[in-house]
């Protein structure tokens, strides 16, 4: 995030906020499906490359998105559309976390007695972050014009 959120911002000063958000939305998506492939085999540096692509595209779709969404607001409605937009993030990865582990919950009694592969209470939870890494790109190539 310290590297890739300023960078963002310079690109999307550079080309636009579309262009930035749809090459940091595609490393978000792509990022998430490949953690959907994981398996006992999965080696923990390949798991870590996963996670950086998927770390890389949230950290660089803040910043161009929040000005993106903030852009239409008028003067003293900005600070407030800012914190709006801050505590709405913050919900939704919670909820998103909380559907992540209820998946793994949910399917690790059955992983653990053989009737599922060990990994699949964790690949079901990257299948609903890898869902909503591309509904997410999807919305940013139907949505964000500018």
């Amino acid at each position: 995030a310290l590297a890739v959120n300023p960078l963002a911002g310079w690109l999307a000063d550079r080309t636009s906020i579309r262009t930035v958000s749809l090459i940091f939305g595609a490393f978000l998506a792509v990022g998430s499906v490949l953690c959907v492939f994981i398996g006992d085999g999965t080696p923990l540096w390949l798991l870590s490359v996963y996670q950086t692509v998927r770390a890389i595209g949230v950290s660089g779709l803040i910043g161009p998105l929040l000005t993106y969404a903030l852009a239409g607001m008028q003067g003293p409605l900005v600070p407030h559309g800012s914190s709006a937009s801050v505590v709405i993030r913050q919900v939704a990865a919670t909820f998103g976390t909380a559907i992540m582990m209820l998946c793994v919950s949910a399917l690790q009694g059955a992983a653990a007695a053989g009737a599922l592969a060990p990994a699949a209470p964790y690949q079901a939870a990257f299948a609903f972050s890898a869902l909503m890494g591309c509904l997410s790109f999807a919305i940013i190539l139907f949505r964000v014009k500018r």
